[in-house]
């Protein structure tokens, strides 16, 4: 087992390596879930339209609200800091209940909904913002359950985009940003 230490020195050598697109082989024995992000390419991945979309978004004048609802720590924080990276605004709710409360008081943009959670599931959720609000919040599913008829569900409850742990984060980035530059004409 790793501990903290020797993840943090594992890190800063991750973060200190040459960004050539590649891992040093020494830490992939580490969590590739929570160094995922650091695996990727700056900019082999991220295609020309890819990196329009982005541009265009950071050339926006108004930062865009996502509300992120997930009850694992270290997934919010990763999700929070690629959505601020990238110029959004972020709130991080921690359970279902506090995931609808801030819905229904701060009115986000867009919506990052995990289907575990605590207190409320995401389905839940969404279930009840569509009962409660007018105009629907786009919602992005990200979640650990690989079952078809959990993504099923999520397409019949309207849900816009569905990505599975641990997700990519330049194609979760791509999804929001195409959703809102989407919802940001509609509302025009």
């Amino acid at each position: 087992m790793i501990d903290f230490g020797q993840k943090i020195s594992m890190l800063v050598a991750c973060l200190a390596a040459p960004l050539n697109g590649t891992m040093p082989e020494q830490f992939r024995s580490c969590d590739p879930f929570r160094l995922q992000i650091l695996e990727t390419p700056l900019n082999s991945t991220l295609d020309n339209k890819r990196k329009m979309a982005i541009d265009n978004h950071l050339a926006t004048e108004q930062s865009h609200h996502i509300l992120i609802v997930d009850d694992d720590r270290e997934m919010a924080r990763i999700l929070s800091n690629a959505f601020e990276g990238a110029g959004y605004v972020t709130t991080v709710a921690k359970d279902g209940n506090e995931g609808l409360a801030v819905a229904e008081t701060k009115s986000p943009d867009l919506i990052v909904l995990d289907i575990m959670l605590p207190r409320r599931s995401g389905f839940l959720v969404l279930e009840r913002l569509l009962q409660i609000l007018e105009d629907p919040i786009p919602v992005v599913m990200v979640t650990g359950n690989f079952g078809d008829r959990h993504r099923t569900y999520a397409e019949v409850l309207g849900v816009e985009g569905y990505f599975y742990k641990p997700v990519k984060i330049p194609l979760l980035l791509e999804k929001v940003s195409d959703l809102l530059s989407r919802s940001k004409v509609t509302n025009e």
